[in-house]
């Protein structure tokens, strides 16, 4: 009789070890150390415990091993999800309209989410949340819309001699 979650695939424990060590992947590291606890004869609650797993994910992986042995465990890539509503030639006009900042036609000074969403809605017909329009940009690389602004009346140096100068005071 087939004990609780055997490994049924020929292993060897050092070859695992030495796949642990040579993954650049937590969680093929995490994969292959429950294969190998298991090999050692540590019961699945001790393996769960060890490795802060549920039972199901232990049973995943060990069923997984059993089928398709080491490649299995290997983490599969993203699936791509749901595609870009606009264009490759509306992304484009998109970047460039980011590039160049607003012209009057926009009616905005400087783009926000909520300008471009709404110049990308007028333009294309296609309407974004500001979030969406921000997940947009993140995704085309882009890391800010408007730059942290300073007043026009500001010195750096003395700000940098405050900051060195002030006494720092708390209670501890």
């Amino acid at each position: 009789m087939r004990s609780y979650l055997e490994v049924t695939r020929r292993a060897n424990v050092e070859e695992i070890r030495e796949k642990e060590r040579g993954s650049k992947s937590p969680l093929e590291k995490r994969r292959l150390c429950a294969i190998r606890l298991r090999l050692e004869g540590y019961t699945p609650p001790e393996v769960c415990n060890i490795l802060s797993i549920h039972q199901s994910s232990l049973r995943n992986w060990v069923n997984t091993f059993n089928r398709s042995g080491f490649a299995g465990l290997e983490p599969q890539e993203r699936h791509a999800g749901r595609k870009r509503r606009l264009s490759e030639e509306q992304i484009t006009e998109v970047c460039r309209w980011v590039e160049e900042g607003p012209s009057e036609h926009h009616g905005c000074c400087f783009w926000t989410g909520k300008s471009l969403a709404s110049a990308i809605e007028k333009a294309f017909g296609i309407r974004y949340t500001e979030n969406g329009i921000y997940e947009l940009l993140k995704d085309l690389g882009y890391t800010r819309l408007v730059p942290k602004t300073r007043h026009h009346k500001s010195d750096p140096k003395a700000a940098e001699e405050f900051k060195k100068n002030f006494p720092v005071w708390s209670r501890r």
